[in-house]
């Protein structure tokens, strides 16, 4: 994973730059390509900047923190709201005097052992909301204990494929390249289709093998997601979502979500989710 600066690490770190660049002597920055006039230019910023400071105090603290109060009330208004916590951040309900430690390993003592239910549920499950993904991009996701690659073609149409390549393993969904509706392997340009995962060019072959073909999921776009189907048994859907007319019709706008990570069977939380809802509508 890229982890990429923030722009006010990047801010700082070049302030502190210039800083010890003016404050250096000038003979040490002889050994540096052109580094005469690189001293003079970070001294002269220096100079300019505290002279500023002098002049106006005031507006150099203001105006900033105006620009950033400003930026959060247009991300709190306008941008939808995102909040993610992982498993380490939930974590157990521990109670006074024990760890967190403790408590997992008596969770893991208490699993029981003998059969146990299908891993995931048969059913269509979210692999992305619409918005997250643009035309042209390609996305590398695990779900249901896949990897995947979904991409939306120059068409507009997303499609999800198992994300590498049966030629050397590349991981299609990182560089990997939109071509029309299909996406271009990053290792050797083999390209597959999203409709079926067949590939449909090899740039140094005049013939494409059979074997050169990804598995394409049954997929579909409905009320602002895309989904997958899932069938232990690789049978074909039964059903579809329904249509959710709000969301269809555009009456209803996406404002943001809250995501928990939590150590459970994936079927138990939409299960007592129902229970839950019931109880509350019997109460109301």
């Amino acid at each position: 994973m890229t982890i990429m600066p923030s722009t006010w690490s990047v801010f700082v770190s070049s302030g502190i730059v210039i800083l010890l660049a003016a404050a250096s002597s000038p003979e040490s920055w002889n050994i540096l390509p052109y580094g005469q006039k690189m001293y003079v230019a970070s001294h002269n910023t220096l100079t300019a900047g505290l002279e500023l400071i002098r002049e106006r105090p005031v507006e150099i603290i203001l105006y900033p923190l105006l620009v950033y109060l400003a930026f959060r009330v247009y991300k709190l208004l306008f941008c939808p709201l995102v909040v993610v916590r992982n498993l380490e951040d939930v974590g157990y309900i521990v109670d006074n005097g024990r760890r967190k430690a403790d408590v997992a390993n008596e969770v893991r003592r208490r699993r029981a052992r003998g059969d146990l239910p299908p891993v995931y549920p048969n059913g269509w499950f979210r692999v992305l909301d619409s918005w997250q993904l643009k035309i042209g991009e390609a996305k590398h996701l695990t779900i249901l204990g896949e990897h995947i690659v979904t991409f939306r073609g120059e068409s507009g149409k997303a499609y999800v494929m198992d994300a590498y390549c049966p030629h050397m393993g590349a991981n299609l969904g990182i560089g990997g390249r939109i071509l029309g509706d299909c996406l271009e392997c990053p290792f050797h340009g083999w390209a597959f289709r999203g409709e079926d995962g067949k590939c449909v060019n090899i740039p140094y072959a005049e013939k494409v093998p059979e074997f050169a073909k990804v598995k394409a999921w049954t997929s579909m776009e409905r009320n602002g997601l895309i989904y997958i189907w899932y069938d232990a048994e690789g049978r074909e859907p039964t059903w579809e979502p329904p249509i959710i007319d709000e969301v269809d019709s555009g009456k209803w706008s996406f404002r943001g979500y809250s995501e928990h990570m939590i150590n459970s069977h994936i079927e138990e939380v939409p299960e007592n989710g129902e229970i839950g809802r019931a109880s509350c509508r019997e109460r109301v």
